[in-house]
């Protein structure tokens, strides 16, 4: 909405060592983020995965795109050259990462509820 002075993107997240055997990575990693869209109608911004104002919940660059932790900022900076209302589109790189569900319980548990 106008005058908005934070976007914050919020995902769930894995550990790659704790969720696939063989791997070593011990980072929370949230989404493959490659690169944003802030777009107004008047005014349209691109920003890839290697900007370096990317920092706060995010990881560090890569070749193709930046993971998020499980909640990244987006600099306030990009969102107050908007006078009004727009559009933020996140686009994500595909990924095989598996996240954990949280465990369900017991259905008389459920019940008592």
């Amino acid at each position: 909405p106008a005058g908005s002075r934070a976007a914050l993107l919020a995902s769930r997240s894995a550990v790659p060592a704790e969720v696939e055997p063989q791997a070593r990575d011990r980072r929370p990693l949230g989404v493959p983020v490659e690169y944003f869209v802030l777009d107004d109608g008047a005014l349209r911004i691109e920003v890839e995965h290697d900007h370096m104002s990317l920092a706060d919940g995010f990881h560090d660059d890569e070749p193709t795109h930046r993971w998020t932790g499980s909640l990244a900022r987006l600099p306030g900076s990009w969102l107050r050259v908007f006078p009004g209302a727009f559009t933020l589109e996140v686009h994500l790189r595909p990924s095989t990462l598996p996240y954990r569900l949280p465990p369900v319980a017991p259905a008389a548990t459920r019940a008592a509820a």
